[in-house]
């Protein structure tokens, strides 16, 4: 018995290292809990989540006044990996709470998503159309925004199958130094 809750330690462990989450009610999400305050335990305390976190920063006058400094002027955001788009709704919801407490509306606008599958284009599209008037370009592969002539000296030295672990690391790194010399025009950054 011990030596099977040694494994398990041991591959605890190791899962943890590798970024595995722990399972609800485990011993490990038990103790990696102790220490945090509770979350909401309703809808209502879930759905007022944002206005008590805004609440709870600005209690310091401080915080709130680095805050709106740092949003005056807007939130214009772009993202080529974006699945649902989960970040950009949180903003929101954050934007909204900070404009409920304070009277400021923070100016946000979202001008680039991208993600390769077709549920995360619908609903990229949807709130395109719905939050963004239309004007969020959705894009179903990153690979539109990079200039053929790139696309094709980055295929040129994607590694192969066969290429071992030291060659994949050489190949693209080579590919990461080529696209910070030359990302200005490879990469289209005004769509």
């Amino acid at each position: 018995m011990d030596e099977e809750w040694l494994e398990e330690t041991a591959t605890s462990r190791c899962m943890r290292q590798r970024g595995v989450k722990r399972r609800q009610g485990s011993i490990e999400d038990v103790i990696a809990r102790q220490h945090l305050p509770p979350g909401p335990s309703n809808l209502q305390e879930l759905m007022q989540f944002p206005e008590h976190m805004v609440w709870t920063v600005f209690e310091r006058a401080d915080f709130k006044s680095r805050v709106l400094s740092l949003l005056q002027h807007g939130v214009c955001e772009s993202s080529d990996y974006s699945g649902v788009f989960a970040e950009g709704e949180a903003k929101r919801l954050m934007f909204r709470a900070i404009e409920r407490q304070t009277g400021f509306k923070v100016p946000h606008v979202a001008t680039r998503t991208c993600d390769i599958d077709s549920s995360a284009q619908a609903t990229l599209v949807h709130i395109s159309d719905v939050q963004e008037r239309g004007n969020m370009c959705v894009f179903p592969d990153i690979r539109q925004q990079v200039h053929q002539l790139a696309q094709d000296w980055l295929d040129g030295c994607a590694p192969g199958p066969e290429a071992t672990q030291d060659q994949q690391a050489q190949a693209y790194e080579a590919m990461h130094d080529w696209l910070r010399r030359n990302g200005s025009w490879a990469v289209n950054q005004d769509r």
